[in-house]
């Protein structure tokens, strides 16, 4: 039976997967491991990586721009006008939720709770005085730099050939 040219890409898509998973595993196991089977498996690799990108993202900046402009609104005078201060402080919550989806893994679970109870004390009256987004991209950020080092920590110790239990833990 011929192989069609479908059949012909498909094993063409797999083997580059697979030389793909074997140069990722070999630039983060570590000399000794080599191939495919490795200490760190790729999964928990690519989670790693994902984990530094979102340190270094984009979302930050604008997270932390688009806080302070809010907060700064809340405790002047559009933040006293009833409807428009609420407005304002759902279209924040919205864009807040879309910049979090560039984020990786669970980190954004976490950073949407955060966002979502800041949100909701947006909300509540004379609460929104509280810079309470500010306070929750802060915290959002903190989680992110935390996660990343860890991250960073433990391709670094896989690099040297030891196994940071911490970090295999964390992103499994």
């Amino acid at each position: 039976m011929p192989i069609t040219i479908e059949q012909q890409n498909i094993a063409n898509l797999q083997i580059e997967r697979q030389r793909t998973r074997q140069r990722t595993n070999e630039k983060y196991s570590g000399k000794k491991t080599g191939r495919i089977i490795s200490r760190i498996s790729s999964a928990i690799v690519q989670k790693m990586t994902k984990a530094v990108e979102d340190k270094q993202s984009w979302v930050w900046p604008f997270s932390f721009m688009l806080a302070a402009f809010n907060d700064l609104a809340d405790i002047g005078i559009i933040g006293s006008i009833p409807i428009v201060g609420d407005i304002i402080d759902l279209i924040v919550w919205a864009i807040l939720f879309g910049f979090t989806m560039s984020l990786g893994g669970h980190i954004r679970l976490k950073i949407r709770i955060i966002i979502f109870f800041a949100g909701f004390l947006e909300l509540i009256p004379f609460v929104d005085i509280i810079p309470t987004w500010f306070i929750a991209i802060l915290w959002g950020w903190y989680i992110t730099q935390k996660k990343g080092d860890l991250a960073e920590q433990g391709m670094k110790d896989s690099k040297k050939g030891r196994i940071n239990s911490e970090a295999i833990t964390e992103f499994k």
